[in-house]
């Protein structure tokens, strides 16, 4: 599965940072995914890990093991919420006892959100998946680079606060046929009455749709937080905006994307 993730390269050298557009540098070439990481990509993942040994359910929990960092004790920690299938407006991987599939709220299709981001996953369950492909939660500073460039805009296309944006991102009452929740990933490409959105460097959803784990700390207990979601405003969607969460968190507005350095 590995190979058919489509990743953007993001080369060396300076791009613009923050609220104030201070100029950083990153000094190495490194490569991040085009696109959120999939319901699909995900369910593969559990089913891959499921089997190798890697994790357990737990009754709603998908639980493994995570080996430690400076701020967490090694030991076991949840990966997915599987929860209860619901009605409101996204998508949940369950689990039959036997195998992993994906539950389309009520009203729409069969496999409609095979596409959409993986949501109810924790950085913990994102940091498993990053390194069973050979990759790894990109920093903040990495993913601010690949959503800005050195453009000192506010938004990944390249404007700025207060122009309209409902064409090229997924926000709170934004619009989408998916209001309010997730949107398929790369859906603001052009097709479908929207403006094509992609980052400089051509990555995708770097403005809503889900927050995106980093690997980076906000302080001693969570983990930075990065792009805005469907559950925000506009003006959560800079893409200087930082959050934050428990590592261990897992809900309906979080997703991810891995990179991997050159």
């Amino acid at each position: 599965l590995a190979g058919d993730f489509e990743m953007v390269l993001v080369p060396a050298g300076s791009y613009t940072y923050g609220e104030n557009d201070q100029t950083y540098d990153i000094d190495y070439d490194f490569e991040i995914m085009k696109y959120e990481v999939t319901n699909t990509q995900y369910l593969f993942y559990l089913e891959e890990a499921l089997a190798n040994g890697d994790i357990t359910v737990n009754g709603n929990s998908v639980q493994g093991y995570y080996e430690g960092d400076g701020n967490t004790v090694a030991g076991t920690q949840t990966f997915y919420d599987l929860g209860t299938p619901s009605s409101y407006n996204y998508a949940r991987i369950s689990y039959n006892g036997s195998n992993f599939q994906i539950n389309e709220p009520s009203g729409f299709s069969d496999g409609e959100y095979d596409l959409h981001p993986v949501i109810e996953v924790s950085w913990y369950g994102a940091n498993a998946f990053a390194e069973h492909y050979g990759m790894q939660l990109p920093t903040e500073f990495e993913w601010e680079k690949t959503a800005r460039g050195n453009t000192g805009a506010d938004y990944p296309w390249g404007e700025n606060y207060g122009a309209t944006i409902s064409d090229n991102s997924n926000y709170w009452n934004s619009g989408d046929p998916w209001d309010n929740g997730t949107s398929p990933v790369g859906y603001f490409n052009g097709d479908n009455s929207t403006t094509n959105s992609p980052s400089p460097y051509g990555a995708y959803d770097m403005a809503g749709n889900a927050w995106e784990w980093t690997d980076s700390w906000y302080n001693s207990s969570n983990r930075v937080l990065r792009g805005g979601s469907w559950n925000n405003g506009a003006y959560n969607l800079h893409s200087w905006d930082r959050s934050l969460n428990y590592p261990g968190s897992a809900n309906s507005y979080c997703g991810f994307r891995c990179s991997r350095t050159q």
